[in-house]
Protein backbone atom coordinates (compact mmCIF):
# COMPACT_ATOMS: atom_id res chain seq x y z
CA UNK A 1 0.00 0.00 0.00
CA UNK A 2 1.47 3.52 -0.79
CA UNK A 3 2.47 5.82 2.02
CA UNK A 4 -0.37 8.12 0.99
CA UNK A 5 -2.88 5.84 0.83
CA UNK A 6 -2.14 4.52 3.96
CA UNK A 7 -2.06 7.79 5.65
CA UNK A 8 -5.43 8.39 4.50
CA UNK A 9 -6.59 5.33 5.44
CA UNK A 10 -5.63 5.83 8.71
CA UNK A 11 -7.28 9.51 8.85
CA UNK A 12 -10.26 7.71 7.88
CA UNK A 13 -10.26 4.75 10.56
CA UNK A 14 -9.11 7.55 13.23
CA UNK A 15 -12.27 9.64 12.37
CA UNK A 16 -14.62 5.94 12.00
CA UNK A 17 -12.91 5.09 15.94
CA UNK A 18 -13.78 8.89 16.99
CA UNK A 19 -17.40 8.72 16.01
CA UNK A 20 -18.12 5.42 17.64
CA UNK A 21 -16.30 6.06 20.73
CA UNK A 22 -18.62 9.86 20.77
CA UNK A 23 -21.85 7.97 20.12
CA UNK A 24 -20.65 4.92 22.73
CA UNK A 25 -18.30 6.12 25.17
CA UNK A 26 -16.51 2.75 25.99
CA UNK A 27 -18.75 0.66 24.69
CA UNK A 28 -17.28 1.36 21.12
CA UNK A 29 -16.76 -1.23 18.89
CA UNK A 30 -13.53 0.67 17.32
CA UNK A 31 -10.90 -0.71 14.90
CA UNK A 32 -7.60 -1.15 16.16
CA UNK A 33 -5.23 1.00 13.95
CA UNK A 34 -2.35 -1.78 14.00
CA UNK A 35 -4.33 -4.85 12.56
CA UNK A 36 -7.67 -3.91 12.04
CA UNK A 37 -8.91 -5.85 14.31
CA UNK A 38 -12.28 -4.93 15.65
CA UNK A 39 -12.11 -4.07 19.55
CA UNK A 40 -14.50 -2.54 22.38
CA UNK A 41 -13.01 0.70 23.80
CA UNK A 42 -12.89 -0.17 26.84
CA UNK A 43 -10.93 -3.39 26.16
CA UNK A 44 -8.45 -1.51 24.36
CA UNK A 45 -7.95 0.85 27.18
CA UNK A 46 -7.46 -2.15 29.70
CA UNK A 47 -4.62 -3.31 27.13
CA UNK A 48 -2.82 -0.29 27.03
CA UNK A 49 -2.91 0.19 30.95
CA UNK A 50 -1.05 -3.53 31.39
CA UNK A 51 1.35 -2.51 28.95
CA UNK A 52 2.35 0.84 30.06
CA UNK A 53 1.78 -0.29 34.31
CA UNK A 54 5.38 -1.69 34.54
CA UNK A 55 7.13 1.55 33.47
CA UNK A 56 4.63 3.64 36.36
CA UNK A 57 5.37 1.02 38.74
CA UNK A 58 9.25 1.56 38.18
CA UNK A 59 9.15 5.15 37.19
CA UNK A 60 6.79 5.64 41.13
CA UNK A 61 3.74 7.02 39.58
CA UNK A 62 1.44 3.99 39.52
CA UNK A 63 -1.01 5.36 41.42
CA UNK A 64 -1.88 8.08 38.89
CA UNK A 65 -3.32 5.16 36.93
CA UNK A 66 -5.82 4.32 39.39
CA UNK A 67 -8.70 6.62 37.86
CA UNK A 68 -8.27 4.46 34.74
CA UNK A 69 -9.26 1.27 36.13
CA UNK A 70 -12.28 2.95 38.26
CA UNK A 71 -13.10 4.42 34.62
CA UNK A 72 -13.18 0.90 33.11
CA UNK A 73 -15.32 -0.53 35.55
CA UNK A 74 -17.81 1.80 36.68
CA UNK A 75 -17.93 3.72 33.52
CA UNK A 76 -17.20 7.44 33.04
CA UNK A 77 -19.02 10.43 34.49
CA UNK A 78 -21.80 10.26 31.33
CA UNK A 79 -22.58 6.99 31.31
CA UNK A 80 -23.17 6.99 35.21
CA UNK A 81 -25.42 9.72 34.42
CA UNK A 82 -27.14 7.94 31.55
CA UNK A 83 -27.85 4.49 33.99
CA UNK A 84 -28.83 6.94 36.98
CA UNK A 85 -31.61 8.19 34.27
CA UNK A 86 -32.54 4.70 33.21
CA UNK A 87 -33.53 4.07 36.95
CA UNK A 88 -35.49 6.78 37.30
CA UNK A 89 -33.50 9.57 38.31
CA UNK A 90 -33.97 13.12 35.93
CA UNK A 91 -31.35 14.40 33.69
CA UNK A 92 -31.29 17.33 36.56
CA UNK A 93 -31.07 15.49 39.21
CA UNK A 94 -28.57 13.11 38.08
CA UNK A 95 -26.30 15.87 37.05
CA UNK A 96 -27.16 17.89 40.50
CA UNK A 97 -25.56 15.21 42.40
CA UNK A 98 -22.76 14.69 39.96
CA UNK A 99 -21.54 18.64 41.00
CA UNK A 100 -22.19 17.81 44.43
CA UNK A 101 -20.25 15.05 44.97
CA UNK A 102 -17.21 16.25 42.62
CA UNK A 103 -17.95 19.65 45.06
CA UNK A 104 -16.93 17.41 47.78
CA UNK A 105 -14.16 15.44 46.51
CA UNK A 106 -12.65 18.61 45.59
CA UNK A 107 -13.08 19.86 49.02
CA UNK A 108 -11.36 16.38 50.01
CA UNK A 109 -8.37 16.86 47.80
CA UNK A 110 -7.75 20.07 48.38
CA UNK A 111 -7.67 19.70 52.26
CA UNK A 112 -5.32 16.58 51.70
CA UNK A 113 -3.00 18.35 49.35
CA UNK A 114 -3.03 22.08 50.96
CA UNK A 115 -1.87 23.19 54.35
CA UNK A 116 -3.89 25.75 56.10
CA UNK A 117 -2.28 29.46 55.90
CA UNK A 118 -0.85 29.89 59.78
CA UNK A 119 -2.02 33.99 60.86
CA UNK A 120 0.54 35.01 63.40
Amino acid sequence: MPQANRAEDLLELTDANEMAAARLSLDAPLRHWQDGRQILARDWIEELYYQVLPVAKKRGFSCFLAPVRRILREGNPAQQWLAQCQTGYTPRAAISEAIQTLAQQEQDLEAKLCEPLLVA
